[in-house]
């Protein structure tokens, strides 16, 4: 189906499974290379599009038509028709049908057919479709750069619809209502497009279809206008709204991406707010949480409230949880945690999630090693031939029973020998007060790191909203309303909560983070950046404007520092250069300490150079043992008494002795404080 969010979209979704047909949604506003790659892989005979939205056709007959884009656009060099040019690639005997006049033709004979009574032609629609039989067809990027068809099952498209109709409500009734207005947000090619469609045809509520990828002010005007009182979206996309401008929504369900406890801070008490989770490889999401609240000074505990009021389960989150809970599974649904030895993990304990049950998918379209890989048997269940889907994700059960995400497996690096989890950097950067979001990517071409692989992060600042509406707009207008942030000030504090080689080698402050067309993070855009060290990361020590090491013991710590980390331009290393923005590592610490050493006749301990990473810092510290004279002997070679007990226990005065090395760096140390 290729068709932007319209009417006939839905509609012709429906149409496509009571006809025993799968459907591939093919979104007008990817690149056309992709959508060629689809129709091609999916092995597509008929493509249906909506004479309404941009997929749209303006000529006779189910096979004409010229679109606005993507397939159907025209190419302005050949003035040919996409379908044209798809068609060159792909092979004939593609039929294309506009579903509008489909439906006039299909009306007609429907109108011949009355007399003779409506049940046989439902028989043959609905006839022929099993639960084996793939019920439609999400493709999603691929590890190779080409996308892959996930195939899922009407078993589990079922199974999910009773699990919901089990799972939304509680004592007090359905957690959605005919009356409610649920915004479809999601663009057509995602599976939460599928899943916005379901919770409506579940509950009798209306869909309210937001056309444009709209964030922010704009989102809050369609939510206003067309009083919308539900919303299912990535936890980015609700960051932008304020819950004073969408007095009518009464629900959020966030799902897609890590939950922050700032946002339940802000939309806990606002909104009815839950978290969703599960890959598309397990039929849109397997779990689905209680109402997110938030209480001062409380962690993550879920809560199951009193049978008598009827209030449900509830997770509750406060300043000090580290993470948001994804909830607990649904009935359709097996969630294993494995340890690394393929053994299910204790509650608390942290490894990989495997999915089970009637949810799973059937794998990836025409790629059947990739399928192999991650659709594996399952040895927990009782049902012969059971699979069991491997997502990738680190989780774990928290003493509650609710699962916890801990970050991508995939998205775990190594940097300098030493495991990074890259979520972990995120959370930590987005726990400063002036960041709203982040971002980290490992890359190789930042200045000064010689080519070897470091961490940058990215951060959005928040924005600051004061007075009047006027006054807000006028400040957003200018820019103004954004904290002023700068990247060192994320690094420092980020030090302050993570190991040094966790700690990314440049911040870089964006206007606004990039996003996908499902509003989860675009790292392609931000790998594009060019990241330049003085102008973004002003950490002091990067190559950009600072003050020049003095002569002396700061000019030669400057050539040492440049010669073992490989640096032709000692120039660039200033007296606030700190070592480990520089690409420094606890590996070359020892080299440091070595050529320290080596050319100054000092021996430095390492726990000092790490402590003192900067030119200035640690050439107050070896000063401290190149002084000379009286002050020397005072500075280093400190006396104690030895002091011996006499018979009855008293302390008697002994001969002087000196201090240990390791005492000498103790009280150098204390006064260096």
């Amino acid at each position: 189906m290729y068709s932007e969010k319209e009417p006939e979209t839905i509609v012709g979704l429906v149409g496509c499974w009571k006809a025993g047909c799968a459907f591939v949604p093919m979104d007008p506003t990817i690149p056309e290379k992709r959508l060629k790659h689809i129709v091609r892989d999916s092995g597509a005979r008929l493509v249906l599009y909506s004479q309404r939205g941009g997929g749209s056709g303006s000529g006779s007959g189910s096979g004409s038509g010229s679109g606005s884009g993507g397939l159907e656009k025209e190419t302005k060099e050949e003035g040919k028709e996409g379908r044209a040019v798809v068609e060159e690639e792909v092979g004939e005997g593609i039929e294309w049908m506009a579903m509008e006049e489909a439906w006039d033709e299909e009306g007609k004979r429907g109108e011949g057919k009355q007399e003779q009574g409506r049940g046989e032609g439902a028989v043959e629609r609905e006839g022929g479709v099993g639960k084996e039989d793939v019920a439609f067809v999400i493709y999603t990027s691929g590890t190779t750069g080409v996308p892959k068809g996930v195939e899922v099952l009407h078993r589990g498209l079922a199974s999910l619809i009773e699990a919901v109709e089990s799972t939304c409500g509680d004592r007090s009734g359905p957690m959605l209502h005919s009356e409610d207005r649920i915004l479809q947000f999601s663009s057509v090619g995602f599976d939460m497009f599928i899943e916005e469609c379901l919770f409506a045809w579940l509950s009798g509520a209306s869909l309210s279809i937001l056309k444009s990828k709209a964030v922010g002010e704009e989102l809050e005007s369609h939510i206003q206008r067309h009083k919308v009182t539900a919303a299912m979206v990535v936890p980015a996309v609700l960051e932008t709204l304020r819950a004073s401008e969408v007095p009518t929504l009464r629900m959020a369900i966030v799902g897609g991406d890590r939950v922050a406890p700032e946002l339940v801070r802000k939309w806990g008490e606002k909104v009815e707010l839950r978290c969703t989770y599960g890959p598309t490889e397990t039929t849109c999401f397997i779990t689905l949480s209680g109402r997110l609240k938030w209480r001062e000074g409380r962690s993550v505990k879920g809560e199951r409230g009193a049978e008598a009021s009827g209030e449900g389960d509830e997770v509750v989150v406060g300043a000090t949880s580290a993470t948001v809970p994804l909830g607990r599974q649904l009935e359709n649904s097996l969630c294993y945690v494995l340890d690394k030895y393929g053994q299910l993990a204790p509650p608390q304990y942290p490894g990989e999630l495997y999915v089970g049950g009637e949810c799973v998918g059937r794998g990836y379209r025409n790629l059947e090693e990739q399928t192999a890989a991650v659709f594996v048997r399952d040895p927990y269940c009782v049902e012969r031939g059971g699979r069991m889907y491997r997502t990738g994700d680190k989780v774990r059960w928290n003493r509650e029973g609710l699962l916890e995400f801990l970050g991508r497996g995939d998205g775990q690096t190594k940097i300098n020998g030493y495991r990074v989890e890259l979520g972990e950097v995120v959370a930590a950067m987005e726990r400063h007060e002036a960041v709203r979001l982040g971002a980290v990517l490992v890359r190789t071409d930042v200045p000064g790191a010689e080519g070897k692989p470091v961490l940058v992060g990215y951060v959005e600042a928040k924005r600051e909203r004061v007075g009047g509406d006027e006054e807000e707009r006028q400040k957003e207008e200018s820019g103004e309303e954004r904290k002023r942030l700068r990247g060192r000030e994320v690094r420092e504090f980020v030090k302050k909560i993570l190991p040094r080689y966790m700690v990314p080698m440049v911040v870089k402050v964006l206007e606004e983070m990039p996003l996908t067309g499902n509003g989860k993070t675009d790292t392609k855009a931000l790998g594009r950046m060019k990241v330049e060290r003085d102008g973004e990361c002003e950490d002091g020590g990067a190559e950009g404007e600072g003050e020049l090491p003095k002569e002396g013991v700061e000019q030669e710590l400057a050539k040492i520092y440049a010669s073992v980390l490989g640096m032709e331009d000692v120039g660039k290393v200033k007296r606030e250069t700190d070592f480990f923005a520089l690409g420094g590592h606890s590996l070359l610490v020892a080299k440091l300490q070595s050529e320290i050493r080596r050319k100054m006749g000092v021996n430095v301990s390492q726990a000092e150079l790490m402590k003192y990473p900067t030119v200035v810092k640690l050439g107050e510290v070896i000063q401290i043992f190149l002084d000379g004279g009286e002050e020397a002997e005072n500075k280093t070679r400190y006396k104690l008494k030895r002091r011996d007990r006499d018979e009855k226990g008293d302390r008697g005065v002994g001969e002087e002795v000196c201090v240990s090395s390791s005492q000498k760096r103790m009280l150098m140390m204390q006064t260096m404080e």
